[in-house]
């Protein structure tokens, strides 16, 4: 008797894990509103490396002397306060993360010679090496999101138009492509923000307005861990993980906001609870037979 409910816990547990991962809702703890604070978007969202600020960008805010230009602004942590506002000579920023020197690194989303990624230093206002890229395209023909994968430092860029994740290594060479239209079966068709979170080492990755709207957590394989939406923010397009909240910055366009959001608050599932549930009344009946056995 022993055995089979051992083996009854086994195969509930078992079971419980092989189920499909299963959308939901995240928590919402902290939002602000980026109206007045940038003029289109934000786009791309990270954390400066001194922890206290927000860089967030917006792509083709205007020109200046016939040059296209996007916007960067550093704002505090609950939106309260614009520590510097500037512009930088590319025509399509959208994703913004930092390196390992303090600077940061923009990925340019209009196809052309300056899409890629370009390394931008927020103390001076200025590309580095006079814009100069640090990976090129092709063979993403839109760097939407982009993220610095921990431990191996490769670049990981989100393309909404390839519809692809890409992973670059430091010379530029793809390493691996993650299609996401075919990952799970699901019209994941426009790839935009994406982040790293350091300890379990699973990307975070935004499908904007245009798509499901959703946000997926997924193994660098591409295996899905879990999906969720924003209630009231439907065009999630630049993220950024913090590593010591273990919470979600989630930069939307349409909506101009930026939400922090809990990204592991979600109940368990009703297939789980179901499966769960059948497990404790199996359970229950052999404990009934026991009885009825021993009387």
């Amino acid at each position: 008797m022993r055995v089979q409910r051992n083996s009854l816990i086994a195969a509930v547990i078992v079971g419980a894990a092989l189920l499909p991962a299963q959308a939901g809702a995240a928590t919402i703890l902290n939002t602000f509103s980026t109206a007045g604070i940038i003029n289109d978007g934000p786009e791309g969202i990270a954390i400066t490396p001194t922890g206290d600020l927000l860089l967030v960008s917006s792509t083709a805010t205007g020109e200046t002397n016939g040059q296209i230009i996007s916007e960067i602004v550093q704002v505090s942590r609950d939106g309260s306060t614009v520590v510097d506002t500037d512009t930088v000579a590319l025509d399509g920023v959208e994703g913004v993360t930092f390196l390992g020197n303090g600077n940061a690194l923009l990925s340019n989303s209009e196809p052309g010679p300056a899409s890629g990624l370009h390394e931008y230093n927020i103390n001076t206002d200025s590309l580095v090496g006079a814009g100069v890229r640090i990976v090129t395209d092709p063979p993403s023909g839109d760097a939407d999101g982009v993220a610095i994968q921990p431990g191996s430092g490769n670049f990981w860029v989100a393309d909404d138009g390839d519809e692809t994740i890409y992973e670059f290594n430091a010379a530029g060479n793809v390493v691996s492509t993650l299609i996401t239209t075919v990952l799970f079966g699901l019209d994941v068709d426009e790839p935009e923000g994406i982040t790293f979170d350091p300890l379990t080492g699973n990307i975070f990755f935004a499908d904007d307005s245009t798509g499901t709207g959703m946000i997926y957590e997924i193994t660098t394989a591409g295996a899905l861990i879990q999906s969720f939406s924003i209630p009231g923010f439907d065009d999630p397009e630049g993220l950024e993980f913090d590593p010591v909240s273990r919470t979600l910055l989630v930069a939307d366009d349409l909506n101009e906001a930026v939400i922090e959001v809990d990204p592991f608050a979600d109940v368990p599932e009703p297939a789980t609870l179901a499966l769960f549930g059948l497990g404790l009344a199996g359970l229950g009946a052999i404990t009934w037979r026991r009885r009825r056995s021993a009387a």
